[in-house]
């Protein structure tokens, strides 16, 4: 998309008259950028002049009248030594950034301190080469309140007495509008997002609390009643409710409300800004390598190990998929099952201590087998010498500790990308005993772990649990979302987890990146990818058929963007073009991965990451 030529009114470039000292310069920054109303530009870097980075500390830009789309502000730095300062725009709602720039490259300029005044003309989201790098913001700040106006088993919200129709329509009010900035009572922060949510930022927590007014006939807005929701009613953050909807006449109970709720609480981590790109890009790998070199049963090293990661890098696979959970002392681990065997009973992993977690390699090893005793390095190479780690026909499996997030950041070489599987209970009776943390902590330790460690390592979250997908979509920038689904293989109470056609609506709503679906419904109704491509997202698959060179090569065929495989160094015997080094370990590069491209290289300051 090209970008026009900007035109500055004489106006915008009124000369600054303050009388400066030599080691000072005032710089002007001026985009161009169509806001909506209420909307701020501001301008935010790595000094302290511009916040840090910090969205709520940077420059605020003004504009008028006479020069809108232009934004300008002015601000002086300190250049008692020729200074290089980085920086990007975003525009903010509140409290809340609602775009960014997602710039491969930060903006630069050069300040040095013979220089009195500099005059910066940018268009907003646009590099060197006139593309458009514009993303959603991200709940710096702010709480929003996910509001699904429908019972979990999708059925009416409502149950009106004496028969009053339940053809109702609904809107929703904040309880306490008059004490908000005007910003979060503008029209689009009340919205109804699609059929399935409302969304309302607010602030604070205790500002979240809604009225939910009905209408029998929306067109002429016949209001009848209303129903509350306040945030003292939220305290668990998720959950269903049935609320009494009181008549707007006599304020007499004429019947009953019924829907969800989800809190997104904003996280807090230095490194959550836009000082970094999201990792975006349009090329993928065709591959990804499933717990590693794949699942315990079409693999002999243990999967979700550092032992499987190494080895599947030494063949050549540029991305790999893994689970990740929480300890009892909140530690992000790699697991793939919510439960471990040990002395026969089913022990929840959310039950373990660190400690406890690491003994449990102990119990992997296939049972009525001598377990080996093996020191990583010798794994290796006895590996590389009999041809094929995933050859299941042998005597033993290779068994190695079970890894914290941390260990698969800085003991794995920083080319390979990460499909990190957010592994969360599903809503059943029978797993109510897993006893998973709250949904904002879960996902808070799991961020903090990857901004602390992963550097410039690429990857992307993928989670089953279409709320989670929606809160880590909405509490970062950075990173994508892809919503994984079963394509209706495997039917369950909520809707939106039984179809790709309900799949694309979540990740509409969601601002996802993409699907990841079970194979099976792809290949029987090849015409589901067309429908994911159309609607402006990416479309991965896993599951046993993907292990088939025929169906592999079927999917790339109808233009399925990544496959996930748990025997891709058997696909790649078969079939050349698959990629992988199978006689030397391949050469150092910058790979890219699934719509999602990084430095290979960690920075100076990380030497506990290994390098290639």
């Amino acid at each position: 998309m090209e970008v026009p030529t900007i035109s500055i009114p004489e106006t915008a470039l009124v000369p600054i008259s303050t009388v400066i000292a030599q080691t000072e310069v005032v710089v002007t920054f001026t985009v161009s950028y169509e806001t909506k109303w209420g909307d701020i530009i501001a301008v935010v870097g790595d000094c302290d002049e511009l916040g840090n980075w910090d969205p709520s500390a940077g420059l605020s830009l003004t504009t008028d009248p006479s020069i809108f789309p232009l934004w300008r502000g002015s601000i002086k730095f300190d250049v008692s030594a020729t200074r290089s300062i980085n920086y990007k725009y975003l525009v903010k709602r509140g409290g809340k950034v609602v775009r960014w720039e997602s710039l491969k490259q930060n903006r630069n300029v050069l300040l040095q301190k013979e220089e009195l005044q500099i005059t910066i003309i940018d268009a907003f989201g646009s590099n060197a080469e006139h593309n458009l790098w514009i993303d959603w913001g991200w709940l710096h700040n702010d709480y929003q309140l996910i509001f699904k106006p429908h019972p979990i088993d999708g059925s009416s919200p409502f149950k009106m007495y004496d028969g009053i129709t339940n053809d109702l329509s609904i809107d929703i009010r904040p309880l306490q509008g008059s004490r908000l900035p005007p910003e979060y009572l503008a029209q689009d922060n009340l919205v109804m997002e699609s059929d399935l949510y409302f969304s309302y930022t607010a602030p604070t927590f205790d500002d979240l609390g809604i009225s939910i007014e009905l209408y029998s006939d929306p067109s002429k807005r016949d209001w009848i009643g209303r129903a509350y929701l306040t945030s003292a009613e939220m305290k668990s953050l998720r959950g269903s409710f049935t609320r009494p909807i009181f008549s707007t006449s006599n304020a007499e109970i004429i019947g009953e409300f019924s829907g969800q709720f989800l809190v997104i609480a904003p996280m807090k981590h230095p490194k959550n800004n836009i000082s970094q790109t999201r990792h975006n890009s349009e090329s993928v790998t065709p591959t990804i390598g499933h717990r590693g070199l794949g699942q315990n049963a079409q693999s002999r090293v243990s999967e979700n190990t550092i032992l499987s990661f190494v080895t599947a890098e030494k063949y050549g696979f540029q991305c790999l998929e893994f689970d990740v959970q929480l300890t009892k002392d909140l530690v992000p681990v790699i697991y793939h099952d919510f439960a471990a065997k040990v002395s026969n009973f089913k022990v929840p992993i959310s039950t373990f201590t660190l400690a406890e977690f690491h003994e449990l390699h102990k119990e992997d090893a296939p049972k009525n087998q001598e377990k080996p005793k093996v020191k990583r390095q010798n794994s290796l190479e006895n590996i590389k010498s009999n041809s094929n780690p995933t050859n299941t026909n042998n005597k033993f499996r290779l068994s190695d500790r079970f890894p914290t997030l941390e260990d698969v950041f800085k003991q794995v070489p920083i080319n390979v990308a990460y499909n990190i599987e957010l592994k969360y209970p599903p809503e059943l009776e029978k797993e109510k005993q897993f006893n998973a943390p709250e949904r904002n902590l879960y996902l808070d330790k799991i961020l903090s772990s990857v901004y602390e460690h992963a550097y410039d390592r690429p990857l992307f979250f993928s989670c089953f649990d279409p709320d989670l997908c929606i809160m880590c979509s909405r509490k970062q920038a950075r990173y994508p979302v892809f919503f994984l689904t079963t394509g209706g293989q495997k039917l369950v109470q909520d809707p939106v987890m039984n179809s790709i056609p309900e799949a694309i609506r979540l990740c509409q709503f969601g601002r996802l990146r993409g699907i990841v679906t079970e194979s099976t419904p792809i290949i029987k109704k090849p015409e589901l990818v067309k429908e994911v491509k159309e609607a402006g997202f990416l479309l991965f698959t896993y599951g046993a058929l993907n292990n088939d060179l025929q169906n592999f090569k079927l999917q790339k065929e109808l233009g399925v963007d990544s496959i996930i495989s748990d025997r891709l160094i058997d696909l790649a015997r078969q079939d050349s073009s698959i990629g992988l080094k199978l006689a030397k370990k391949r050469s150092t590069g910058s790979p890219t991965s699934n719509g999602i491209q990084g430095d290979s290289s960690p920075p100076a300051d990380s030497p506990d990451v290994t390098r290639k």
